[in-house]
């Protein structure tokens, strides 16, 4: 239990609102903003092969940054739009905005203060070992309306998956579409 809250390691990443936060051993004091070019053919590239339908990229709040001319951390921000159920006053999927982060890093840390323990979980992400924090599921349906996180552990440092507006399957399938070509 951390001193903010509980926290956990699963799969080799620390994880909980008291998990201490993502950083790069890398950066001492001298890290300045790259352009994202500088990710293209690299680990911290992110091209996802897989988006829900509407989403866009809001490519003027992308953050690359690199330390010592090394780049360290990519992350780029996703707006979903709502998708209205004419049979329900609640969505299909509720509009949000998610991130999608990779970050070189030693230490797998990441500090999630919506986590709830009974919706953290062990998960494998394209063979890759992963924690999934689920979003919490309004009136049983799982529309994509409270946060979630998607954390998979990389050799060289973690991916992360984080916000609303992805449903459970959706977090799975962005997640597994920075692996592999879109089905």
């Amino acid at each position: 239990m951390g001193a903010s809250g509980w926290w956990a390691e699963i799969n080799g990443i620390l994880v909980g609102p008291g998990a201490p936060p993502t950083h790069s051993e890398r950066c001492n004091y001298d890290a300045e903003y790259v352009d994202a070019a500088e990710t293209e053919g690299t680990e911290l590239e992110i091209d996802p092969a897989y988006l829900p339908e509407g989403a866009t990229e809001t490519s003027q709040l992308a953050e690359v940054v690199a330390c010592g001319g090394v780049v360290v951390w990519n992350l780029r921000y996703y707006v979903v739009p709502d998708v209205p159920d004419p049979d329900n006053p609640l969505p299909l999927r509720s509009g949000g905005g998610f991130n999608i982060s990779r970050v070189l890093t030693g230490t797998r840390s990441f500090s999630f203060y919506s986590a709830a323990a009974d919706r953290t979980e062990p998960v494998t992400i394209s063979g890759r070992p992963a924690v999934f924090m689920r979003p919490f599921v309004a009136n049983e349906r799982d529309i994509g309306f409270f946060e979630g996180a998607l954390v998979i552990a990389e050799p060289w440092g973690m991916t992360a998956i984080y916000g609303t507006g992805l449903t459970t399957e959706e977090f799975i399938k962005v997640a597994e579409g920075l692996y592999r070509e879109a089905n």
